[in-house]
């Protein structure tokens, strides 16, 4: 349940260019800029037609407390442009900021994650999790078993807070082939008029060739 993700999940399925800089071990910084209005195809030109872009940048460290276990602490902030398509609201410019912390201690793993939107907010105006990690469980090496919450403040005028709490345990088959079954309990759901607790169960099987 480690929170490896790339910079940040940007907007656009078009033209995109990366980079990371590394001025020492440990630090590195993560930027890259993609195509707005993006239709999965490549199309350079429309970029410099349009300069509708979305932005992002994240400063990542890893293993400041290596003494204790494994770490990564990524910092990353975001801005889209105006684009003049789709809803009202999406129209708009947009800009936010993630925190995203991740922690070894021996077999056992702790993360935190902060999303918040600045402007143009979309369905979510913040949102967070915590949890914890048993790295190899009951002794079984490429095993995981998690368990984490998460809360959800949502931006239409009648929703309320969305909570979550999830558990899964990932069973390491073979050494190509893992099986995971999940439970989760969501509180408040934006899709319900009450305050219900809904249940989701789901079993995910991966292959790695």
């Amino acid at each position: 349940m480690r929170a490896i993700c790339r910079i940040l999940t940007l907007p656009g399925q078009g033209t995109m260019i990366s980079a990371i800089f590394q001025p020492v071990e440990g630090l590195s910084l993560e930027l890259a800029a993609v195509d707005a209005l993006g239709d999965g195809k490549l199309d350079f030109k429309r970029v410099f037609d349009t300069h509708d872009l979305a932005y992002a940048a994240a400063l990542k460290f890893v293993n400041l407390f290596k003494s204790v276990g494994d770490g990564e602490y990524r910092f990353g902030y975001y801005r889209v442009d105006p684009t003049g398509q789709g809803t009202p609201s999406s129209q708009s410019a947009t800009r936010g900021y993630s925190i995203h912390l991740d922690q070894d201690f021996s077999d056992i793993g702790v993360f935190a994650k902060y999303n918040r939107a600045l402007e143009r907010k979309g369905s979510i105006k913040q949102s967070g999790a915590v949890g914890v990690v048993w790295n190899k469980p009951f002794g079984y090496d490429e095993d995981r078993l998690a368990v984490g919450f998460g809360w959800s403040d949502l931006t239409a005028s009648n929703s309320k807070n969305e909570y979550v709490a999830e558990a899964y345990y990932r069973l390491q088959l073979t050494p190509f082939i893992d099986v995971t079954p999940a439970m989760m309990l969501v509180l408040n759901s934006s899709n319900r008029p009450d305050d219900g607790v809904e249940a989701v169960f789901t079993l995910r099987a991966r292959g790695r060739f």
